[in-house]
């Protein structure tokens, strides 16, 4: 469900201080939450939305916080808390 260009985002080497459990926690959702809506996930039927719930709750439990907590930095779970969109996400966050 994410795409690629999350993954390249998420696996950039860490600088700096290590983010908290709860930021990552954070970060996760939101990101889950853009991918749903870049999919159309906000424009869904409400007798669709537990199911869409569901496929949330796989991706969070697939990817895990370790993408995380091992390999980002304070700044880079800041900057994809901001993004507002995935292309937002790409242009400000994805930077090397």
């Amino acid at each position: 469900m994410l795409r690629a260009s999350l993954f390249s985002l998420l696996l950039l080497a860490a600088c700096g201080k290590t983010p908290s459990k709860g930021d990552c926690e954070k970060l996760l959702e939101h990101l889950v939450e853009l991918e749903a809506a870049s999919a159309g996930g906000g424009a869904m039927p409400a007798d669709q939305k537990g199911e869409l719930d569901q496929q949330k709750k796989k991706v969070r439990d697939s990817v895990g916080l370790d993408f995380c907590l091992k390999d980002m930095s304070v700044d880079q779970v800041e900057c994809g808390l901001k993004a507002r969109s995935l292309d937002e996400l790409d242009k400000t966050c994805n930077k090397s």
